[in-house]
């Protein structure tokens, strides 16, 4: 996805210890309904990480904070189980050299589409 909204994570995970700031990277992008998490291991090795989502991002996407949720993989097609709010960390496995691209489908409002609403998973 090359159009939408950009939102950085870097910012909220420096100085985590399993966020190694140094050799990943991290930001979200929105477009309409598509949220993308976007993650990259700069590392030899595969990293489990902790990914921190504020709660900044939310208020910016106007999108309401869930529990659990299913994400499509985008690289490898596999669906995976993430936590989605801000009171937890997304936890996923990185290979190394590599990265994830994990898609969640919003639920939006017709009124988003014109510029004011929320969004709904």
């Amino acid at each position: 996805m090359r159009e939408g909204d950009f939102y950085d994570l870097m910012y909220t995970n420096n100085g985590s210890d399993l966020f190694n700031a140094d050799k990943c990277y991290a930001f979200v992008r929105r477009k309409d309904k598509d949220l993308l998490i976007v993650l990259a291991n700069f590392e030899d090795s595969e990293k489990h990480t902790a990914v921190n989502l504020p709660h900044h991002l939310f208020e910016f996407f106007q999108i309401q904070e869930k529990g659990e949720i299913i994400a499509t993989e985008l690289l490898s097609g596999d669906k995976e189980c993430i936590t989605f709010n801000a009171n937890q960390c997304v936890l996923t496995d990185i290979p190394a050299y590599s990265g994830k691209i994990l898609k969640i489908k919003l639920l939006v409002a017709k009124k988003y589409l014109t510029g004011s609403s929320r969004s709904l998973l």
